[in-house]
């Protein structure tokens, strides 16, 4: 290529080999013309390449970036997606409708979650704090080691969400999670006397602390973000907590 290009210009003129093929990519000081040669050249780059995949696994797809957390996010925007195009119009009109709802102006809405890893006695919180623009105030994972149940994953998460609200001083809160059983013995001012109304007991009295007024179930469509906080606990085994900052493989969550 670079030998038709510097013989002539365009395929009607005459080409006059001033030098032998071998010498082009020779540099001047050896007789040649010191161009690159481009096959040489591709190897080098190509080896390149390859020694930077066998010394730096990551360098070449997002450095500095928690993989799993983005893994986690793809998975939960490709299942939206599925479910929006699924040709359903009543489900995706449902869907639509059980999306996450901004509370009123100066108050904040806290949603939590927990997701059972079972077989590995480990629980996975969720817990997220927005105002009423719908930005992420603070938003948690944790796990918990135990043998516990969904339902007393639930209260614990709640717990958890309560007292990040008392922690970063966000009063004035509505609370949504996404079992309603759950919801309705904190309703219930009655205890029933069980390890979860035991810890049900123990998350009324921050429910007064920071103000909670109203505190309903919503469905798990309207709960995406602590749900996926949940999958980045479980999936990661530490705890992580971001402040006025959404995590970066679950914006495209928020509405």
């Amino acid at each position: 290529m670079i030998l038709q290009l510097w013989w002539a210009s365009n395929e009607d003129k005459k080409r006059i080999h001033w030098v032998g093929a071998s010498k082009v990519c020779l540099p001047k000081g050896c007789g040649g013309l010191g161009f690159k040669n481009l096959v040489v050249f591709n190897q080098a780059l190509l080896a390149k390449q390859a020694w930077r995949l066998v010394k730096s696994k990551n360098s070449l797809f997002r450095p500095n970036k928690d993989l799993v957390d983005w893994v986690i996010g793809f998975l939960g925007e490709f299942q939206r997606s599925q479910i929006a195009c699924n040709g359903d119009k009543q489900r995706t009109k449902k869907v639509a409708l059980e999306s996450w709802k901004p509370p009123p102006a100066g108050m904040v809405k806290l949603n939590t979650d927990a997701s059972v890893k079972e077989g590995h006695n480990l629980i996975g919180l969720g817990m997220v704090l927005r105002d009423n623009r719908g930005r992420v105030l603070v938003a948690a994972s944790k796990t918990v080691q135990g043998n516990f149940s969904a339902e007393i994953g639930e209260i614990l998460a709640l717990r958890e969400g309560l007292g990040l609200a008392k922690q970063h001083g966000l009063f004035r809160c509505w609370v949504e999670l996404d079992v309603a059983n759950v919801v309705a013995a904190i309703n219930d001012p009655k205890s029933t006397g069980s390890l979860a109304g035991f810890i049900l007991d123990d998350v009324k009295a921050p429910c007064e602390e920071v103000q909670v007024s109203k505190c309903q179930a919503i469905s798990r469509s309207g709960n995406t973000l602590a749900h996926n906080l949940t999958s980045v606990a479980v999936s990661t085994g530490r705890d992580r907590m971001w402040q006025d900052i959404c995590p970066v493989s679950l914006s495209s969550i928020l509405v």
